[in-house]
């Protein structure tokens, strides 16, 4: 039984850390990377940097990290972030 408590209790302090699943690519060396090769033309200018050069799917990324909204999920219509207990 103490196996068992000692599980759940290290599963409740996994939940408890909310850490972004871009933390590894949303960095200063991705965003240059990707915006290299952009320019390059190995990836498509509008899908990944957008036609301002500030959105698109690196746009997406940079805010779903800086802003939290990786953990975001919907229940019943009603917005919560992951951890939240519902």
């Amino acid at each position: 039984m103490a196996l068992v408590r000692r599980l759940l209790e290290r599963v409740q302090k996994l939940e408890q850390v909310r850490i972004s699943p871009f933390a590894l690519v949303a960095t200063p060396e991705f965003e240059a990377e990707i915006r290299a090769d952009v320019e390059s033309g190995k990836l498509d200018r509008i899908d990944m940097v957008g036609a301002d050069g500030n959105s698109g799917v690196l746009g997406a990324i940079l805010a779903w990290h800086e802003q939290g909204l990786f953990g975001l999920w919907q229940r019943d219509r009603i917005w919560g972030y992951a951890g939240e207990r519902g």
